[in-house]
This record gives C-alpha cells, structure tokens and sequence, in this order.
C-alpha cells in the first residue's frame, strides 16, 4: 500500500507542500527497500525542492549501498535535477560531509562530476571546482578521472575548440596540482583536452619516453589519436621505426589511423618486411582502410615487394567498401573471389567436412589448442575466450550440422547483438565493427580481434549494418582433416580438458 501510495502521488510530477514533507519523513524511516525504491524514483518525478531531500534522506541513511538498482535510481534523481537546481545539488554534495556518507561516496559524486564536465560550459565547470575542492586528497585521483572522462562526454563543438576558458576556480585547483604532480597522466589528459598546449606537448614528450611505465605510455598515446592534432604525427612514426615495445608501437600504429596523411603510408610501407607478424597484421588494417593507401599497399603485393599470402580475406573485406574498380581487380588478381559462395558451394562444403569427421576420432587436449588459436579471439567456452561474438558454452554444440552451418556460412544468422556496422569517415577511412557503446558524441567499435576503435561522430560521414558476419568464411579450411576433428571434440565436450600448472 505504500509503495502504489508514493507512485500515485508521483505520477502528477508535484504534490502539496505537507505530502512533500510526509514523503521526506518516510524515507527517513522506511524499512522496506521497496518503497524505497519508490521514493527513489517519486523524487526524481518531483520539483527539485520536493525530490531532493527525500533522496538526501535515503543516502544520508546508507542502507542500499550493496543494492543491484537503488544507488543508479538515487543518482538518477539527483541528475534530473542537477542543472535546474544546481546550486540546490551542489549546497548537498560539494561538501566534506557528503565523502563521509558512503552511499553518497559510491554513487552521487564522481557521476556528478562527470556530468558537469560533459555540459561544457562554464556554469559546469564551475561546478566541477566546487566538487573538486571539496574532494579529501586521498579522492582526488577517482574525481579528476570522472572529470576527464566528462571532458570526453562533452558536444563536439565543445571539445573542438582550441582552449577552453576556465573559470579562476577551476584554473587555480588545476594549477595547483598540475604542480604538485606534474607527471600525473589523469591530470595531463584532462589538461590537454581543455586545451592547454604545455600539457598536450607533456603528452608527446612522455608517450615518446622510453623510461616512462609502459601503462602510463599507452594512456597518452590513445590520448594523442583522440584529439587528432597533426603535430604528433612526426612523434608517433618515429616510435614506429625505433626499438619499443610491440605494445607501444601497436597503440602508435592505432593512433596514427585517425590522420590522413600520406607520410604514415609511406612510413608502414618501408617498416612492413621488418615488423612483427602482429605489428604487419594491424599495418595491413590500417593502410587497406583508406583508397589511396590501400592502392599503394595493394600495388606493392602485385609487384611482388610483399607476399600476398600474408593478407587474409577477413582484411579484404574493407577493400570492396571502398568500391574502386582498379583495387578490386587487384584483390581477385591475387586472393581470387572472395564474396560469400553461393548456397549450393556451401552445401558442398559442409558434405565434405561432414566427411572428414567421420573418418576419425578426434581429439580434445589438442582441439582445446585450435579452439585457443582460432575461435579464443572472438568466442569464449567455459569461461576462457573473448565476448566479442556468443558465448559457445551455451550454443547448441552437441549438433555438428547446427556447428558446421554456423561456421562455414556465418553470415546465414546473425542475432541482433552481434550485427555488424561499416562505418565511413569524412578523410575517407573506413572501419567495421560491434557497436559496443554509443554518447551523443562518440561511437565505440569492436571489431574482429576485439580491439575497441572510438570515432568521434562528427567525423563520421556514414554509418550502415552489414550484411555480414564479423566472423569470416572459410575458417575451416586452413585445418587438415584430423586438426577439424579435434576442434570438434573439444567443441562437443561435456566439459574441457584439465588444466595442467603452466598450461
């Protein structure tokens, strides 16, 4: 009877002034976390002066800290009133006394500053100093991360200007511990993306510094692909051509795919022989993901400078995005057709394989190794493997014909989580991928080998569902008839194979 009491009294978005009061007073009081949750929710209906002290109430008493839905409903209510009752919101939070409630610590206080930061304006920023100075030191580390990543959460045209005009608070907090650390790469990242040119000339200098953690090193150079500004470029490529780290030079190559310029091409062109088989494999993306570089890295191969076999057809499949006549006729000079096989081909080759299975026993220890080799990247089974495509845990395994269907034509089903987009930028580079998170101002791709690709909307120029898988056809034929077996068996098994210590 409580609970539908509070709905009720929320549904018309405003009550009396004495209901108001009685509502505070219950959740002060209520023990059941039901009605709780309706407070939680009643309030976030309500005008600010009605909704906010019923949520002060609940996460004064810290009862729902371990709760899976109350703390996202309270935050929910005080964001609601966050920007039309700001000064209201922050006289409550920005406060020492708000660090001592932990409910308020978990759940308000860090989303709050995130949400300030992405307004982009100077009424939030002025916000984010209140809370900032109000952060005991031991926090400031978690609030300037939030802070950084509101910065990232904000409207392009935010984000696109050159330097932002701090308001004095803020400036002056930023000052202070840009001296007391000035290293500190959450600081130098939330700094470069207001921009502030010292701290995104720290960013090179660190990024390119071989005695700097390899950690903080991969943070500032996701930093620098990012923001796009030209003047790393220069920076990154000479990473490339000295003696890092294969997972330095790896985040360089991915943070140089956001420039159109033709020195990287010219750069991935004469370091390729002399690259790792991984470093090459992501080359390869890079320079087939744009027409002018694709007909510069495809001409190559014609000429022999590079081996063709080294370029698989799930890479390919860019290339016909691009839809030029000269690099398609290319691709079918040296990989021949590789669209999909029509049904009847397809029919065939799941009769053949069908065959081979039969003919044998296979395997599971060494199944377990293909299914690691081939299917690990993108598909997990019994809680080791990757998430970029279903979990095989709970497929139907124990059918080969539903197996050997879904492998040889991946692209027949695809279920809606896992449909693929191609997505086109305005400089003309294309990439594919799982949409894993969109902002009003970004879009996240997986893509095949579960590498995250984030593409600021304001570049993209286009943005379509593919008609097919991410995972490629054709990937049994590269297994011999007894390596298809043990991948089977494995596959089928009831449970997997014991693992050895150093396994």
């Amino acid at each position: 009877v409580r609970r539908w009491t509070v709905r009720f009294l929320g549904d018309e978005c405003r009550v009396a002034s004495i209901l108001a009061k009685r509502l505070s007073e219950l959740a002060e009081r209520e023990p059941d976390v039901m009605v709780r949750s309706q407070l939680a929710c009643t309030a976030k209906r309500l005008p600010a002066r009605d909704g906010l002290p019923i949520v002060q109430r609940l996460l004064e008493r810290g009862l729902d800290s371990d709760d899976p839905h109350l703390p996202v409903l309270l935050w929910w209510a005080v964001e609601a009133h966050a920007l039309d009752a700001r000064e209201q919101v922050l006289k409550l939070f920005a406060t020492a006394q708000a660090w001592e409630r932990p409910l308020i610590r978990v759940a308000i206080l860090e989303r709050l500053m995130r949400r300030y930061a992405a307004e982009g304006s100077e009424a939030g920023y002025t916000a984010c100093a209140q809370l900032l100075a109000s952060t005991p030191a031991p926090e400031r580390g978690r609030m300037l991360a939030a802070l950084d990543q509101g910065l990232r959460d904000r409207p392009s045209a935010a984000r696109n200007r050159e330097a932002e005009k701090l308001p004095p608070k803020l400036a002056e907090l930023l000052d202070t511990l840009w001296k007391d650390n000035p290293t500190g790469v959450t600081l130098i990242c939330l700094a470069a993306r207001l921009g502030q040119q010292m701290a995104y000339d720290r960013a090179i200098a660190l990024a390119t510094d071989p005695h700097i953690p390899q950690a903080t090193r991969l943070t500032l150079l996701s930093l620098l692909g990012e923001m796009g500004k030209p003047t790393c470029v220069a920076p990154l490529l000479k990473l490339l051509e000295g003696n890092e780290p294969e997972a330095v030079r790896l985040a360089a190559l991915n943070a140089l795919q956001s420039f159109e310029n033709d020195e990287i091409a010219d750069m991935l062109l004469r370091s390729y022989p002399k690259l790792s088989s991984r470093l090459r494999s992501r080359a390869t993306e890079i320079l087939l993901s744009r027409k002018t570089w694709a007909r510069a890295f495809l001409q190559a191969i014609d000429t022999g400078r590079f081996p063709a076999q080294e370029v698989s057809t799930e890479q390919l499949r860019v290339v016909a995005l691009h839809k030029d006549r000269a690099l398609d006729n290319l691709v079918h000079k040296h990989w021949g057709n590789i669209q999909a096989g029509t049904p009847e081909e397809k029919l065939a080759e799941v009769r053949r394989l069908n065959n081979d299975l039969r003919a044998g026993i296979g395997r599971v220890a060494e199944g377990r190794v293909l299914f690691r080799k081939h299917c690990a990247t993108c598909h997990k089974l019994s809680g080791e493997g990757e998430s970029v495509g279903p979990d095989l845990t709970y497929a139907n395994r124990k059918d080969r014909d539903y197996l050997l269907l879904s492998l040889v034509d991946p692209s027949a089903v695809i279920r809606k989580e896992y449909l693929a987009y191609n997505v086109q930028t305005a400089d003309g580079c294309f990439f594919s991928g799982l949409i894993v998170e969109q902002t009003p101002n970004a879009v996240t791709l997986l893509d095949g080998k579960n590498q995250r690709i984030k593409i600021a909307r304001n570049k993209i120029e286009s943005m379509q569902e593919s008609p097919l898988s991410l995972m490629p056809e054709n990937l049994l034929k590269q297994l011999t008839p007894q390596e298809l077996r043990d991948l089977f068996s494995y596959l089928q098994s009831d449970t997997p194979p014991r693992i050895e210590r150093g396994d």
